[in-house]
C-alpha cells in the first residue's frame, strides 16, 4: 500500500527530489508556499517518491501537472497518480522532461503520453 503525504516545503526538498527542478528549484519552491502547487511524499510497497503537482484548466478539462518527481518505485507511484488524478476529477495528466530517456522510462512503465510540444532556449551570453 502506498501512503501519500502532503508535505510543506522544507530544506532537504531540494535533495529528495533529487535535482528533478533544475533551475527552476526557487520557483517551484515559491509555488509549493503559496500553494499554488503542493509538494507529496509517496511512500511505501517499495516506493519512495517526492512530486510536486498543480492542477490546471486546460482544452482538455482539468489537467493534473507533475511539476518534478524524485525518488524510486516511478512504477507503482505512476500507477498510484493515475488512480489519485482520476479520483479527484482530472481528466489528463501533463509533465515535462527535457531528458528524452524519461519519456522511454516512462512509456515502459505504461505512464508514457504524447509529446505536445518541444521547448527550446537560445542563451545570449549575459545581458545588457
Amino acid at each position: 500500500m502506498i501512503k501519500i503525504i502532503k508535505s510543506p516545503w522544507l530544506e532537504t526538498t531540494p535533495k529528495d527530489l533529487r535535482g528533478s527542478c533544475g533551475e527552476d528549484t526557487e520557483i517551484i519552491k515559491a509555488s509549493v508556499e503559496s500553494g499554488a502547487a503542493h509538494l507529496y511524499h509517496m511512500i511505501g510497497g517499495g516506493v519512495n517518491i517526492w512530486v510536486v503537482t498543480r492542477g490546471e484548466e486546460s482544452s482538455c478539462g482539468l489537467e493534473l501537472v507533475v511539476c518534478c518527481v524524485g525518488g524510486y518505485g516511478m512504477k507503482k507511484a505512476g500507477e498510484a497518480i493515475k488512480s489519485v488524478a482520476i479520483q479527484n476529477g482530472f481528466n489528463s495528466i501533463r509533465y515535462h522532461s527535457k531528458n528524452a530517456a524519461v519519456q522511454r522510462l516512462y512509456e515502459k512503465y505504461g505512464i508514457a503520453g504524447v509529446e505536445l510540444e518541444r521547448v527550446y532556449r537560445v542563451e545570449l551570453g549575459g545581458g545588457a
